[in-house]
Order: C-alpha cells, then structure tokens, then sequence
C-alpha cells in the first residue's frame, strides 16, 4: 500500500513539474513574440543602430573607469614608497623656532641702526635749505596762510594765501632771493607778471605782481640779489592792495611758507 500511494505521489509531482515547466515554455515563446512581431508593428519600433552605439559608449565608459582606477592604484602605490623612503628633517622644530628668533633680532637690530639722518629729513622739509634773502626792501603786509582761509580784500571772500605781500613803493627793484635759474617769465594772471627762479634741490622762488617790463628771459643763470624785474600792479587777485609784491617759495612743487627761508622779520603790518 505504501508503495502504491508513494507512486500516486510522484506521479503527481512529475504533472505539476511538466505544467509549470509547459507554462514557462508558452511564456518565453509568447515574450519573444511580442518583442520580435508586435512590438515593432505597434510604433515601438527598437532602433537597432542607437542601441549598438550605446553598448559601445558603456563598453567604453566601464573601460576608461579601469583604467582610471589603475592608475590611482599605482599613483598611490608609488605614494605610499616614496613617504616610505622620506628621512627625518635637517632641523628639528626647536632649531627652526631657534633660527627664526634669531632672524627676528637681527631684523630688529637692522632697524635701530638705522641712521638718524633719516629721522631728521622727515621732520622738516626746509632744513638745510639755502637761506634766501627779501627780495625788496619792505614790510609784509599780507602773510602766509598755508591752507588756513584768510579775507581777501580784492576778492570779498576768504581764501589762502600761498605767499607773502610785502610792502614796496610800485617800480621798486625786485632782486633774486637766491643763486639759480630762471625757470618761467610768464603773466599768472591772478597773480600778473612773474617770474620763478629754480634753485637747487627742487626750491623755487616766485615773484608776482611784476611790471609787464622783464629784463631777464628763461635760462639765464642768475645770481642772489640780481634784478629780475619792478614792484608793478599787474595781479587781479590784489588790485584793492598798496604797491607790494607778492612772493611764495615752492619745494618740489608744493607751496611751503616764505618766512623758513627769509631773513626773520616783524608781525606783518594792517594797512
């Protein structure tokens, strides 16, 4: 009996194994079918030519990533030994830190040898200047203002004044207040006629409110105390003033005041 059923049992089991094994059959059949007939018919239509060229692209693309990885690999390989083979430093960080304490105060030390000629060339810009001498004879009248405002008579407002005015009967002779050249003999226009003398070590001397009569031209070597010129009235700017002439001093083209170069003088007077 127990052979009987066991027998019945297989049996069974070999139908059940050769339905499914039919199903699967039919299946892959009816698949193939649809992939290779009805896709194609209904639009889908597989594009045989894209698809081989985008197997080749991802053949490619895994090929160039090997190749990449093998090329870390090695790079890190090659890494690793040449840390590997690295010796110690020449010099441990004390010695380093020792070094530069020592860089440190030599800097230093170069520092405070530094001579003190350059010290004192920043404090004033007139020291060791040529000293100048008036170039008329006379009272200053109007002073140096620098970039304080100061009234202006002639002009009814406040301005500076980047000279000094000093009191001459008009047709006075105005002399060189030092040895130079004669840079420029120009009319200034607010100022009138003048002329700037350039002496050495880029100080200029310029004298305005001139006579329109020059007796000296551009280049003349000039020596202090020579005649450049008269006391006129001939500046816009200072028509309301008495006879006077107007002079300023320049170093390296910036106005600076008069008074450190000439001989020292009283307040300047009110008219």
């Amino acid at each position: 009996m127990n052979d009987k059923n066991s027998k019945k049992k297989n049996s069974v089991l070999n139908s059940k194994n050769l339905i499914m094994l039919g199903i699967i059959t039919v299946s892959l059949v009816l698949f193939s079918m649809i992939v290779t007939y009805i896709i194609p018919k209904s639009g889908g239509t597989i594009d045989r030519a894209a698809w081989n060229d985008a197997v080749s692209e991802a053949e490619k693309s895994a090929a160039t990533q090997s190749a990449k990885a093998d090329t870390n690999n090695d790079y890190n390989q090659r890494a690793k030994a040449v840390n590997s083979d690295k010796t110690m430093p020449d010099s441990t960080p004390a010695e380093n830190n020792t070094d530069n304490a020592q860089k440190t105060a030599e800097n230093t030390s170069n520092k405070n040898n530094t001579p003190e000629s350059n010290a004192a060339d920043s404090k004033d810009s007139s020291a060791g200047a040529p000293s100048m001498q008036a170039p008329v004879e006379g009272a200053v009248v109007y002073d140096y203002s620098g970039d304080e405002l100061v009234y202006s008579k002639t002009m009814d407002d406040w301005r500076c004044h980047t000279g000094v005015d000093i009191s001459a009967a008009e047709g006075a002779d105005v002399h060189a207040a030092a040895d130079g050249t004669v840079e420029a003999v120009t009319d200034s226009g607010m100022y009138g006629s003048t002329v700037i003398i350039l002496h050495s070590g880029g100080l200029r001397s310029i004298y305005s409110n001139l006579s329109e009569e020059i007796p000296v031209n551009i280049g003349d070597p000039i020596t202090a105390g020579a005649i450049i010129g008269k006391v006129g009235n001939t500046a816009a700017a200072e028509v309301a003033e008495s006879p006077h002439l107007h002079f300023e001093v320049s170093l390296n083209e910036e106005t600076v005041n008069p008074h450190d170069y000439l001989p020292a003088q009283d307040a300047p007077t009110e008219e």
